[in-house]
């Protein structure tokens, strides 16, 4: 495991933000590594991140969106961060509900399936199925956005009802 992988499994944040304070460090960081997975595997086996290291979270997490890292990379057992994610939840006895809907909120998708078919809710035995509720919910949510066709927003709704009438009533002017 590299100095970064380390960091990460150790939660030395402040390692974090200054590697990625650094180009070419963040660019070094984000690649794969040797066991096919990427930096956010390691961050994902955090599972329960305190709520006052969430920003630190989420400049990471933009980071590697910026450099084009994709958030449901799969390593060779066709694991994605999800997967990862919720084994760490689990395996604490933690309900951490937010730490799922990040990863959600990031792009990663539930409905992914590892080389054993298992899609992240899966991946859960039924008593840590129990102790888990928020975080299914998180995923459920997640599928359900996933499969749903994309929904017209309030802005656009509002566009489509008031702008045919006021084509239509500036029409009727003009003639």
């Amino acid at each position: 495991m590299d100095n970064t992988s380390d960091a990460a499994l150790c939660r030395r944040l402040d390692v974090l933000e200054e590697l990625f304070s650094r180009p070419r460090i963040r660019e070094l960081a984000l690649a794969p590594s040797q066991d096919g997975r990427t930096f956010l595997f390691y961050m994902a086996q955090w599972g329960g991140l305190p709520m006052r290291r969430c920003e630190v979270f989420d400049a990471v997490i933009q980071a590697a969106q910026e450099l084009g890292m994709d958030v449901n990379h799969q390593d060779p057992n066709g694991d994605t961060v999800l997967h990862v994610a919720m084994r760490a939840v689990a395996r604490r006895g933690l309900d951490d509900k937010e730490f799922i809907q990040r990863w959600i909120w990031a792009g990663a998708r539930p409905s992914i399936p590892n080389a054993s078919g298992l899609r992240a809710f899966d991946v859960l035995g039924d008593p840590a199925r129990r102790k888990c509720h928020f975080s299914l919910n998180a995923l459920h949510y997640g599928e359900m956005q996933e499969a749903a066709p994309p929904r017209e927003t309030r802005g656009q709704r509002y566009v489509r009802r008031h702008g045919a009438a006021q084509r239509q009533a500036s029409s009727q002017t003009a003639a």
